[in-house]
């Protein structure tokens, strides 16, 4: 980390905070910033693994998410105006657009072997994503981009993909919602509010568990503790 508020005749700019080997993991992908306001940063890597990482005014960093998708190496990701984590990326011979939040693939492409180069450009019209990716495949350079009609993400949300073992229920401020807590043998938990119909709105799905959940309990309002096979054992906040 640099400050870089330093006057105009200094030649060289030391670095105001170095962390080696602060998280674990692959080569760092990408560095993008996702809130000016608090100093938030996407950090990707390329083992499919992502963290938010907050600046402190010390200065100092404070991890606030470490987290990996189902599949893949991540090489960037960023924000929708709805707030879900879309992240992408390759596995094997395809290029992926993935809503992690939602979990479900907005985008597949075959491209081709390791060896390619590539570019993505992105924006939103509303809440609908516009994309062009680029690549070269062989003697050959294909362009890829989306039309002018988009459809749907997905008629119902799912949930998990294997037995769900079990939940916990937490009060929010907001006496129609409150907020369900799952664990699956998928191996993942899972951040849903549970709205007043009845229905479950899914915000974040955590993969620190090696194998399948057996139990998922509220500390209090503030603390979730999870158990599992291998003798893990996690307490979240």
């Amino acid at each position: 980390m640099y400050n870089l508020s330093v006057p105009e005749n200094i030649v060289a700019i030391e670095p105001s905070l170095c962390h080696k080997k602060y998280i674990k993991g692959d080569t760092i992908t990408s560095i993008k910033p996702v809130s000016n306001k608090d100093q938030t940063y996407l950090l990707t890597m390329k083992d499919s693994g992502y963290y938010v990482i907050q600046i402190s005014s010390l200065p100092d960093l404070i991890v606030l998410e470490d987290n990996k998708i189902q599949k893949g190496f991540v090489y960037g990701g960023f924000y929708s105006p709805d707030a879900d984590l879309i992240l992408y990326g390759f596995k094997s011979d395809y290029f992926f657009i993935w809503n992690e939040t939602k979990q479900f693939e907005i985008v597949r492409k075959i491209c081709g072997g390791p060896h390619r180069q590539w570019s993505l450009s992105h924006h939103y019209e509303g809440s609908n994503l516009r994309y062009r990716f680029i690549f070269t495949r062989s003697s050959d350079i294909e362009l890829v981009q989306n039309g002018k009609f988009s459809h749907p993400d997905v008629l119902a949300a799912g949930l998990h993909g294997r037995e769900i073992r079990d939940m916990a229920v937490v009060d929010t401020k907001d006496p129609t919602n409150k907020l369900l807590i799952t664990g699956s043998e998928d191996t993942t938990i899972k951040v849903s509010t549970l709205t007043k119909d009845g229905n479950a709105k899914l915000h974040w799905s955590q993969r620190q568990h090696g194998s399948g959940l057996q139990s998922v309990h509220c500390v209090n309002e503030n603390y979730i503790i999870s158990s599992s096979a291998r003798e893990e054992l996690f307490l979240w906040k």
